[in-house]
This record gives C-alpha cells, sequence and structure tokens, in this order.
C-alpha cells in the first residue's frame, strides 16, 4: 500500500502534464464548421484532472468514453450537448447547453476510482455537434466523445 501512495502522485503529475498537449490538438482539431466533419468517429481521449469542463465535437451516436484514472478519489460528471465551441475547445456554460437527462441521467454522475465506463446521451440524436462535459473532484483521467469500445454502463 505505501508503493501505490507514492506512486499515485507520480501518476497524477504524468497526466497533468499531457494534458496541455492533448488539448491543443483536440482544440485544433475540434473547430470545424459542423458541415465539414466526416463521419468517423471522435475517439482521441483527451487528459482532464480536477475540476474542468470541456467541449468536443461528437461524430456519431455513440456513448461518452469516460475513464478514472485516480487510485483513490472519484469523479462528479455532468454530461451535455451544445451547439458550438469556441478555439479552445471550452464553451460558455451559459449558452447552447441541452440536458438529456429526460431519457438517461447525465448530471451529477458519479465515477468511482479506477473505473472505466461509457455514458449513455442523446447528443447527436437531438441535433448538438458537441459532447460538453464538466468533472468536478479530485480525481483525473482520459474522456473522448465517441466511445471506441463496449465498457459498463455509467447511467444505465
Amino acid at each position: 500500500m505505501k508503493i501505490l501512495h507514492k506512486i499515485a502522485p507520480l501518476l497524477t503529475a504524468v497526466l497533468i502534464a499531457t494534458s496541455a498537449v492533448s488539448a491543443t490538438v483536440a482544440s485544433a482539431t475540434e473547430t470545424q464548421d459542423p458541415g465539414q466533419w466526416s463521419s468517423a468517429p471522435n475517439t482521441t481521449d483527451v487528459v482532464w484532472s480536477g475540476t474542468v469542463d470541456w467541449s468536443r465535437r461528437k461524430n456519431n451516436n455513440t456513448s461518452v468514453y469516460v475513464k478514472n484514472a485516480s487510485l483513490y478519489n472519484s469523479a462528479t460528471i455532468s454530461v451535455y450537448g451544445a451547439n458550438y465551441s469556441n478555439p479552445s475547445g471550452n464553451i460558455s456554460v451559459s449558452h447552447n447547453i441541452y440536458d438529456y437527462s429526460q431519457y438517461h441521467q447525465t448530471v451529477g454522475l458519479t465515477l468511482p476510482a479506477t473505473y472505466e465506463r461509457e455514458i449513455y446521451q442523446f447528443i447527436r440524436e437531438n441535433g448538438c455537434y458537441y459532447a460538453h462535459i464538466y468533472f468536478s473532484g479530485q480525481a483525473s483521467g482520459r474522456w473522448s466523445p465517441d466511445c471506441a469500445g463496449s465498457y459498463d454502463v455509467l447511467n444505465p
């Protein structure tokens, strides 16, 4: 157990260091006009750490993928649909955010430490082009707007 306590801060530091590179790559490719997007899924994972909110283009009707890499901390996650994103990859939370919780609960979900899950939502089915996700807590991990595999569902 002592080794885990020593490794956890190192893993968190690596995730934080790579998040800036991932964010730059993601934001550079996700500000296109929705009419120019391909139908290829947007499955590139981006690192998140702590409390952040982010919008990324959603190219298909698959679930949103999330992974909590923290060994001890859970994260609270909310997923919304959005109509646009600014060049930094973030979106103003007060503009064009849509909650589709009437289909599946997508707000205030708890992702326990070390869990890897998919989140059901109806973003593209309802005409939105972006998945807007909000993470809160002390955890860190990865996420992508389009899910490439099959995982247990966080919000069945």
